[in-house]
């Protein structure tokens, strides 16, 4: 088998067809292979490729999306690391340890560039990837009565984020960590990355939110998009909550204005992945059926300690 680090066109339509079944959703298998394209096309190859084992013939026979992303531990410098998703063999090709093995010639590869570490989200049993040295991280959720959020009495100010809004977004994102969770090891942004998952992710709702006459952070929610991988299993009216950033706002005041964006949607229930900064009050916990993040280090100084990591629901793939 040869491992190719950029499948080409063709291959790519191939790697599509065969996972169709599986992350096809509604689409047809014409339309994966072209929504499959657009992702790569938005994305560009420096943040995303197909990633393939063929054979002498050029069949994919194994196939995985290789993300390029950045991990940060607290105040630190942005480390690289490698995203792997839709980690994929064909049923004919199947118990052969070919996905194995594309993993690990993707993680060496990643190693030889530098890269610090990599990512996944397993959908299935996470113990598959301890084996190749990935730690996994909690995965819980949290789920409340619209209603018993704080009153929207507390609320912000809220208006849609423009274009232009784009710096400050980033900038508020990384003085929150700093500020609320400084020894905490999770994902950095750039612009590239920012644009990517709010398109890859069907993110519409990027609030911000004003306090004081000024603007003052942001908040990430809006009604549940069937056609997002997240959440599974889905409840109904749901407003699904992603993240908020607002260095100096009380929480109780974030809380409430995401109480009158669910309000607006009409949604009854709000729910999203527990993080550090916590549930909002009421809220219950429940274990996450699924999408279970993990992280693997690829060099000796990086340690990770799973009450301090935090893989989120916004940058999943």
């Amino acid at each position: 088998m040869l491992y190719v680090p950029a499948l080409d066109r063709a291959q790519v339509a191939l790697a599509a067809r065969q996972n169709h079944p599986l992350w096809g959703g509604d689409r047809s298998p014409a339309e994966h292979v072209a929504h499959t394209r657009r992702q790569l096309a938005a994305a560009g190859p420096e943040l995303l490729r197909y990633v393939g084992l063929v054979d002498e013939r050029g069949r994919v026979m194994a196939s995985i999306k290789r993300f390029s992303l950045l991990l940060r531990e607290g105040a630190g410098e942005a480390r690289r690391a490698v995203g792997i998703g839709a980690v994929f063999t064909p049923p004919e090709a199947r118990g052969r340890g070919l996905a194995t093995e594309l993993l690990g010639a993707v993680m060496a590869e990643a190693r030889d560039l530098g890269y610090a570490a990599a990512l996944l989200y397993s959908d299935i049993a996470p113990d598959i990837y301890e084996r190749l040295g990935f730690v996994g991280l909690p995965a819980r959720d949290w789920t409340v009565d619209a209603g018993d959020l704080p009153p929207v009495a507390r609320a912000l100010e809220v208006r849609r984020a423009r274009a232009g809004d784009e710096p400050r977004l980033l900038a508020w994102y990384e003085e929150a960590w700093r500020r609320d969770h400084p020894s905490f090891l999770r994902p950095a942004r750039t612009p590239a990355i920012w644009r990517f998952f709010c398109s890859r992710n069907r993110v519409r709702g990027v609030w911000i939110v004003r306090r004081r006459g000024r603007d003052a952070g942001y908040v990430i929610a809006g009604p549940d998009d069937p056609r997002r991988d997240l959440p599974d299993p889905r409840e109904p009216r749901l407003l699904w909550f992603d993240e908020a950033a607002a260095p100096g706002v009380p929480a109780e005041r974030l809380w409430a204005t995401v109480h009158v964006l669910a309000a607006r949607s009409r949604a009854t229930r709000v729910r999203g992945w527990l993080g550090p900064a916590g549930a909002p009050p009421g809220a219950g916990r429940m274990a996450r059926p699924s999408s279970f993040p993990m992280i693997a280090p690829l060099v000796p100084d990086l340690r990770v300690r799973p009450r301090r990591s935090f893989l989120d629901p916004w940058q999943h793939f």
